[in-house]
């Protein structure tokens, strides 16, 4: 029977759990738990992100019967139908061994007093709840300006066409063959000319992907591609760890520059190794450093981006660049000395920002703190102690920031 055709999905409590069913918006329960952590479990399986309908639920019982009770209990007492509720599983925590006496009772004895305590004690503990909220936590956990302006550079990276473009070319690179599936889909297999043994995420028998986050949530057996992808977050690996693409040589044309010069380009990464507790990415990622040198030992840098320095497409004799290479040995390990020493001065101007950021972030952060003790007590010395431990700690392990040679691009003007 195919999918179109499938109107019923009859599931046991197994279907509670694990499963999203976000396709379906009527639930039939034939059976009720007692526990209403479990009824919220059920209902939550089709109230999931993709839901595009309001959820109808239908409770065929008896009247008179234990069915009946629990549908009671639940629609009038905890009105768990209509809404979720966090004070739910204590009140079922007061009130289990009279609900299993009434439920067992031939003629609801006590049903309506059972109702009506679950109603009360329902409003009862949800106002605790709601008393015991920290406000002044809250307020400072929402700002709506600057998550108004995350949310939107969240949709910006998270474009699906940008992601994709970067995928053709890692697929292109490793050889995965991408077959057009339809429309913001692919099938990924393992190419003849693949050059990893295991590219991760693809499977000898292939993988259906994609982009578009509403298709992926009305089929489950397509795999969903972002930016936090395990696929794309090792295949990022793959690229950064690998020799493939660090070192090239390029043919180029540019009116400033004579025929038969070369140059150096490289491209440096100032890294900071600190515990991840830190967070230190937050003022010192890892930074690239640009540096340009020409065959007299000049920084040519600002004078010339590396969009200006398009290669052109002309064919390479790698023999006779192998050779010029070579030769030129000596005086190419001193560029690549040269390109190192404006490197080391640039990324001193990098680590002496980036810890005057974290100094001027994690000083307000301490002073916010020591004003707050003041007045609340839920603010413990302890906390303070440990932010200006944190940025001591912070300070040396930016201060101890390295140079690394990432890439390098030799240069031939033609």
């Amino acid at each position: 029977m195919s999918e179109a055709q499938v109107q019923i999905l009859l599931c046991s409590e197994i279907g509670s759990e694990g499963r999203n069913f976000q396709f379906v918006h009527h639930l039939i329960l034939l059976e009720l738990p007692e526990n209403p952590d479990l009824l919220q479990q059920r209902i939550g399986r089709l109230d999931r992100i993709g839901q595009q309908h309001t959820i109808k639920i239908h409770v065929p019982y008896i009247v008179g019967s234990k069915q009946h009770s629990l549908y009671r209990w639940y629609a009038e007492g905890l009105k768990l139908f209509q809404q979720n509720s966090n004070a739910a599983s204590e009140v079922y925590r007061l009130q289990r061994l009279t609900l299993e006496e009434v439920c067992l009772s031939d003629s609801q004895q006590g049903l309506d007093q059972l109702v009506e305590s679950a109603r009360l004690h329902l409003q009862q503990i949800e106002t605790q709840m709601h008393q015991s909220r920290d406000v002044l936590l809250e307020l400072n956990s929402f700002r709506e300006k600057v998550a108004e302006e995350l949310a939107e550079e969240i949709d910006n990276i998270s474009y699906s066409k940008a992601l994709w473009r970067y995928m053709e070319e890692i697929f292109e690179c490793f050889g995965i063959e991408s077959e057009y599936h339809s429309e913001d889909c692919a099938i990924l297999q393992a190419g003849q000319l693949q050059r990893v043994s295991d590219f991760p995420g693809v499977p000898e028998d292939g993988v259906t992907v994609t982009t578009n986050r509403n298709i992926a949530l009305a089929r489950e057996d397509m795999q969903y591609l972002s930016w936090e992808h395990p696929m794309l977050v090792s295949a990022m690996d793959l690229v950064l760890s690998g020799k493939v693409g660090h070192a090239t040589v390029s043919i180029i044309k540019h009116e400033e520059l004579p025929a038969g010069q070369y140059l150096l380009e490289c491209l440096y990464l100032v890294e900071c190794s600190a515990p991840l507790h830190l967070q230190l990415s937050r003022f010192l990622p890892a930074t690239p450093i640009r540096i340009l040198v020409d065959q007299q030992l000049q920084d040519l840098t600002a004078q010339f981006t590396h969009a200006e320095l398009r290669e052109i497409d002309e064919k390479i004799e790698m023999d006779q660049v192998s050779a010029f290479i070579s030769s030129e040995q000596k005086n190419i390990n001193a560029m690549i000395a040269t390109a190192e020493q404006k490197a080391e001065i640039n990324m001193q101007g990098i680590i002496g920002q980036a810890k005057t950021e974290m100094l001027k972030s994690l000083a307000k952060e301490i002073k916010r703190l020591d004003a707050l003790s003041r007045v609340n007590s839920l603010i413990k010395p302890e906390e303070i102690s440990d932010l200006k431990t944190s940025a001591i700690a912070s300070h040396e392990y930016i201060a101890g920031a390295k140079l690394r040679l990432d890439a390098v691009r030799f240069i031939i003007s033609s």
